[in-house]
């Protein structure tokens, strides 16, 4: 999945920022998932795209563990809170 959007990436002329630090400014990111060597199941990473102050692109992957918010009624916040704990 790295090998395709990488190679993309390439042909936009986007680079893969793999070490170093870089400044830029953030043009756009989107979520990703990423296969690394050492572990068996995929890794949530958020893919940021930033230009430079030459113009040049280049794009870098921050891994993250994914979270999501669930919106409930006022009444039901600990009936829900109490439910949602019991998964961890």
């Amino acid at each position: 999945m790295m090998q395709k959007s990488d190679q993309l990436n390439r042909e936009f002329g986007v680079r893969r920022l793999t070490f170093g630090e870089a400044q830029g400014w953030l043009l756009n990111m989107e979520a990703c998932l990423i296969m690394e060597d050492d572990v068996e199941t995929p890794v949530s990473t958020l893919d940021m795209y930033f230009v430079d102050a030459s113009g040049a692109y280049f794009c870098c992957y921050f891994p993250y563990r994914p979270y999501f918010y669930v919106d409930v009624e006022v009444s039901l916040d600990f009936d829900v809170c109490s439910y949602l704990v019991s998964f961890v």
